[in-house]
């Protein structure tokens, strides 16, 4: 296991240093963990019910970090009913995770509206949006690496990204990520394994 994730890490460092893997198509990273450094960061943003949140508010959980949009066709909603799946998977143990959905598309992605998106995947989601700024400070935090793609014809913009699963730790402290379309058993295993650290400390 740790060969393995040490060979994705190469795959990662790609991921945040420039605009490889960005693209939105049918492609997946193998589903393994990740090793990397630290992510996360202060930040001050909105959740899907309108009040102003930080970082802060989801200590004492482990907490699930995804960044995405709503309008995205493919990647986003895949990993949010994956991730919603996992959270199934861990029976009770759920109520100690919670699942955040971090907008990088502010300017469509309103409280009301991920609110409702994320109502028809699953209800433990809260979204997080705000100011533009607010969204690219917190994505700076987590090394999240995505592009606006201009419209074309019969299209709204997108944005290519790399849809990573991050997963910290009940203070606030990175424990391991996962890339996009990771299966939700492998998403859970990795979570009982956070779960069972985090009750150690």
């Amino acid at each position: 296991m740790l060969a393995t994730r040490a060979m994705y890490a190469a795959v990662f460092m790609l991921l945040i240093s420039g605009n490889a893997g960005l693209a939105h198509d049918a492609s997946h990273s193998p589903a393994q963990a990740l090793p990397a450094g630290e992510f996360g960061g202060p930040f001050q943003l909105i959740d899907h019910n309108g009040r102003a949140v930080t970082h802060e508010s989801y200590w004492g959980k482990v907490a699930i970090y995804y960044f995405g949009y709503t309008s995205c066709p493919d990647i986003c909603p895949t990993d949010a009913v994956n991730i919603a799946h996992a959270l199934d998977l861990l029976g009770g143990q759920d109520a100690e995770v919670q699942p955040l959905f971090v907008t990088i598309d502010p300017e469509r992605d309103t409280p009301t509206r991920l609110r409702e998106w994320l109502g028809a995947i699953d209800s433990r989601f809260v979204g997080l949006t705000g100011g533009r700024q607010a969204v690219e400070t917190v994505a700076a935090a987590f090394k999240v690496v995505y592009e606006r793609i201009e419209a074309s014809a019969g299209y709204e913009y997108m944005f290519g990204h790399p849809g990573l699963i991050y997963v910290m730790d009940r203070d606030g402290s990175f424990v391991f990520l996962l890339p996009t379309g990771t299966p939700p058993e492998v998403i859970a295993d990795e979570l009982r394994g956070a779960l069972t650290g985090a009750q150690g400390n």
